[in-house]
């Protein structure tokens, strides 16, 4: 009997050692697997070949990713609200994938920071649907790459019954809103998303005065800003009018 008992005592014992194991785990877990996966969520920035020029008299020096090249600039209409600065294109004789840059003056903002961001991100998201003559919203999301603090958000178009992707970043300096367009064939975006982020995050401004507002948001804007920007603007479902510069990238293409 007392046998019996001493057995019945070993098997307790034994299976908590092995319940006690089992909730360890975590604890044995290596913390390299979290950076690596923490970096893996980290946006790809392409690498720089080089200066594209220095535009906007001089205020603005623009950056070109490697394997691009400088592109014929549009011109502007009457009707256009920004100004176009430059052009660069990717690799190939085709004008697209294509990155525009652009700029008119903004005066609600000086130099955009991190804690600026959330007002900016709803005051572009107000404005859009009339800018972009949409029906629908846009949806625009914080965005912070290096030393660059702004908006991005992303929409399809249809030029001569072609479809064309476009994902466009936007900050503020000195009270100027800069606008960083990439333009590509449907379902391409993505391929060229680490040029537009290398051109961004390349960006000088020889002339700043006002320098960008020191601090971080809240913990919402926080958040925000590691979201990516992948879904299309829900008001471009229903199809976005061309604009002139779009009329002349077909033509050039």
């Amino acid at each position: 009997m007392r046998r019996v008992v001493y057995l019945l005592a070993g098997s307790f014992v034994l299976s908590l050692l092995v319940a006690g194991c089992g909730t360890n785990s975590d604890a044995d877990e290596d913390p390299g697997d979290k950076k690596a996966a923490k970096k893996s969520q980290e946006p790809k920035i392409a690498p720089l070949a080089g200066k594209l020029g220095t535009f906007d008299e001089g205020r603005i020096e623009v950056p070109l990713p490697k394997g691009w090249k400088d592109s014929l600039n549009e011109e502007n209409s009457t009707k256009d609200l920004d100004k176009n600065l430059a052009r660069m294109s990717g690799e190939g004789s085709q004008r697209i994938p294509g990155i525009l840059i652009k700029v008119r003056e903004y005066g609600d903002f000086k130099t955009l920071g991190p804690p600026d961001l959330r007002k900016f991100v709803r005051k572009r998201a107000a404005e859009l649907p009339k800018e972009r003559n949409s029906k629908g919203k846009f949806d625009v999301k914080q965005r912070s790459l290096g030393g660059f603090n702004g908006a991005e958000y992303a929409y399809k178009l249809k030029i001569g019954g072609k479809s064309y992707e476009r994902l466009t970043l936007e900050t503020v300096v000195d009270g100027r809103l800069y606008t960083l367009e990439l333009t590509t064939l449907n379902l391409l975006r993505e391929e060229s998303r680490p040029q537009l982020y290398a051109v961004a995050t390349g960006l000088k401004f020889p002339k700043m005065v006002n320098k960008p507002t020191r601090g971080r948001g809240s913990a919402a804007e926080d958040d925000a800003e590691e979201e990516t920007s992948d879904e299309v603007s829900e008001g471009d479902k229903n199809g976005d009018k061309a604009t002139t510069d779009d009329a002349a990238e077909k033509a050039g293409e």
